[in-house]
């Protein structure tokens, strides 16, 4: 068998593409490293797998990893191999490697991050398949790769190590094996890929309970072939081999996923309690969504004209999208009204750029030369997006800043930036509340790491009783601008356009033009020395 030539394939622009997307997928997998809480949720994927090797077991430990029980495994298995790696580096001195990771978490929590990268190919894959089935020109199968996979929102979440990023596969491979059961000329074809089907689905609802709503593919399955008696018998015996399955992998974070569950309708939704979260009635809710649709996909929107103007070309296809895309749009308005605002909770409008892109992709196209300005805009605004990934925050800044400018012995460096953490060194973490002080805490101050960092931090984890010594220069790290009498301003980080941007917060909205004039991510910070 002859080895695969660069020579051997076929280059145009749809290959190049492809390449460059590709790629893509791990240009700023890096981001905001080594701060650790700029992307939330990660945690779960390393602190819970890193306890839990500590801990000799598999299995995380109660209400360690809420949610995404298949995308912790996935995680563990990662980081196991990566470990067994590095052993070698650290003369397989497992202390040693311990020590290492608590004192540098971030080369950790790059893990989950290059596995969201790999789990973007099979996006890639299955959606090309797709492609390559409904779309004879080249050209407009470019263009909607391009669209689809330079999408802001979309770019956002594949570089992040969010379970978002395995569900939504899985719930979308589940769809592409519906479409394929449907579009099957023989039973024996039917059969296999309503399997996959049916158990990809079972598999998205047993890394996020929310996603139980793509299991809307068996009601689909069973109207689809009601007159077929023998091939409805098998999607039954289908649904109990992945409820089987469901089970299983539950049953391994039974308490966590049951808690989530809990927490959905009483901490959110005051079925069983009182509510804890702010919340939008179910028509506001519905509204909210919809915006975000608007915002957050135009460029996508702006397909649909010409492909209604020349009709639907598959209706199957065109059916199981919209069964898909309504089922979770008004779940998510339903269920999810804990999002308030346009900027909030954007991670649940994720999985509907595919059901949308689905809808879109039913409908027949001949290539147009609009599609050029329509690529384009989508391209200027993944180049946007990719840079302020791939540099540095206004968090890394200061932190950079402060290990540069402020590492004095007589400073007491006051950290009021909630999502920026700063090395601390034993005596800081002394001051830290008993709750607060975990892993790195205690090997710190066991045994008396980061001696090189001088200064007294203080932040959000320190013990509400301590008090500012009068004999020392104190530094203050705030959001906001202060008074000049008491405070001389040494340095800012800042973008100057308001709310600021961030892969949490400001970000998607394809109408926002302050994307074009931010520096960085990350809030506005401002150090001062006081007076």
């Amino acid at each position: 068998m002859k080895l695969l030539s660069l020579k051997n394939i076929n280059w145009n622009p749809e290959t190049v593409t492809l390449l460059l997307l590709g790629l893509s997928f791990f240009v700023g997998i890096w981001h905001g490293l080594p701060q650790l809480t700029i992307i939330a949720d990660e945690n779960y994927f390393v602190g819970g797998v890193l306890r839990a090797m500590e801990n000799k077991t598999i299995l995380p430990a109660p209400d360690d990893v809420p949610y995404g029980t298949l995308t912790y495994f996935f995680s563990y298995v990662a980081i196991a191999f990566y470990l067994v790696i590095l052993s070698p580096f650290f003369g397989f001195n497992l202390d040693a490697l311990k020590s290492f990771l608590i004192q540098s978490p971030e080369f950790v929590y790059i893990i989950p991050r290059a596995l969201s990268a790999i789990f973007a190919m099979g996006y890639l894959y299955f959606i090309y398949k797709l492609l390559k089935r409904e779309v004879d020109d080249r050209g407009v199968r470019t263009v909607f790769l391009i669209l689809l996979f330079t999408n802001m929102l979309t770019v956002l979440i594949l570089h992040t190590g969010k379970m978002w990023v395995l569900s939504t596969l899985l719930a979308v491979m589940s769809f592409y094996y519906l479409y394929q059961t449907i579009m099957a000329n023989d039973e024996i074809s039917a059969k296999r890929h309503s399997l996959k089907s049916i158990v990809l689905g079972f598999l998205a609802a047993a890394n996020f309970p929310l996603n139980a709503i793509f299991l809307i593919n068996i009601p689909v399955l069973l109207i689809w072939f009601r007159k077929n008696k023998k091939l409805l018998g098998k999607l039954v015996l289908f649904s109990l081999i992945g409820l089987i399955i469901y089970a299983g992998i539950t049953a391994l974070n039974f308490t966590s996923v049951k808690n989530q569950v809990i927490s959905i309708f009483t901490n959110y939704n005051p079925v069983l309690d009182t509510n804890t979260a702010p919340e939008a009635s179910v028509l506001q809710s519905f509204g909210a969504q919809l915006t975000k649709i608007f915002a957050f996909f135009p460029l996508l929107l702006a397909m649909l004209p010409f492909g209604i103007a020349r009709r639907v070309k598959n209706k199957k296809l065109l059916v199981i999208s919209l069964v898909y895309f309504l089922t979770y749009f008004i779940s998510i308005s339903v269920v999810a009204n804990w999002a308030t605002d346009l900027y909030s909770y954007t991670r649940y409008s994720f999985p509907l750029v595919f059901f949308i892109f689905f809808i879109i992709l039913s409908f027949n196209y001949s290539f147009s030369r609009w599609f050029y300005g329509v690529a384009a805009i989508s391209v200027l605004y993944f180049v946007f997006t990719i840079y302020y990934l791939a540099a540095p925050t206004t968090y890394n800044l200061a932190e950079i800043y402060v290990a540069q400018n402020l590492n004095k012995e007589n400073a007491v460096v006051v950290n009021e930036i909630w999502t920026l953490q700063l090395p601390k060194n034993k005596a800081s973490y002394e001051l830290n509340q008993e709750y607060f002080c975990a892993s790195k805490c205690q090997n710190v101050i066991a045994n008396d790491l980061y001696s090189d960092i001088k200064p007294l931090i203080i932040d959000k984890h320190t013990q509400e009783t301590f008090e500012l010594p009068k004999d020392k220069t104190i530094y203050y790290l705030k959001n906001e601008l202060q008074d000049e009498k008491n405070y001389k301003l040494l340095a800012s980080f800042s973008n100057d356009v308001g709310l600021h941007f961030g892969v949490e917060g400001r970000m998607a909205n394809y109408f926002d033009w302050d994307l074009f004039l931010a520096k960085h991510f990350g809030s506005n910070i401002y150090i001062y020395e006081q007076l």
